[in-house]
């Protein structure tokens, strides 16, 4: 019966006999101690105080009846993002509350005007009922398209006005993949030379 190097390996430590050479003996030595860093990300605020913060806007939102929702917005994101703190460094936000408002107005203007004079066409017109169900399914998927459209461009912003150490945060499309291409020939000459 042929023994493996593992065999016989086995039958010394169990004979007492020395390990081999290059292998320690006895438990594997601890590794050194590390100081404990602190977690890259970390988040120091107080919820009272942003509850108060939340009150406040709130209320302040509920009397201006809506309009400075806007402005409160980036009065809580310029508190959450302060208190946001990564590898020692704070997040700065620098958006304004105008911002918001003059997009929103925007939005008002361009999408929901046309939306719902397209929806009173459709209402009172005198379609027949299938040119009436086919245009508000159409309705609906540009408003479908446009929602999605809107949840990019409200993060983009978000990132364009995030700072950190300086650097501003932004959102790009996509780069075209690149090209895998055999490399050019050297010399000028045929590939064969």
């Amino acid at each position: 019966m042929t023994s493996t190097p593992l065999d016989r390996a086995i039958a010394r430590v169990e004979a007492g006999a020395p390990a081999a050479a290059g292998v320690a003996e006895g438990p594997p030595a601890a590794p050194p101690p590390t100081e404990t860093l602190a977690p890259a990300l970390s988040y120091d605020g107080d919820t009272g105080e942003l509850f108060r913060l939340w009150l406040k806007t709130t209320a302040l939102s509920l009397l201006t009846l809506g309009f400075y929702r806007f402005w409160g917005r980036t009065r809580i994101r310029r508190y959450l993002w302060s208190r946001l703190t990564l590898l020692e460094d704070r997040f700065e936000y620098d958006g304004t509350g105008m911002e918001l408002f003059v997009r929103f107005l925007l939005v008002v203007a361009v999408v929901l005007l046309p939306l719902g004079a397209v929806g009173l066409i459709l209402r009172f017109a005198g379609l027949p009922l299938p040119a009436v169900i086919a245009g508000r399914y159409a309705v609906f998927l540009v408003i479908f398209y446009l929602s999605l459209v809107g949840h990019y461009t409200g993060q983009r912003y978000r990132l364009s006005r995030s700072l950190w150490r300086g650097i501003r945060g932004g959102l790009v499309e996509s780069q075209a993949p690149l090209e895998l291409r055999a490399p050019e020939p050297r010399g000028g000459g045929s590939p064969s030379q």
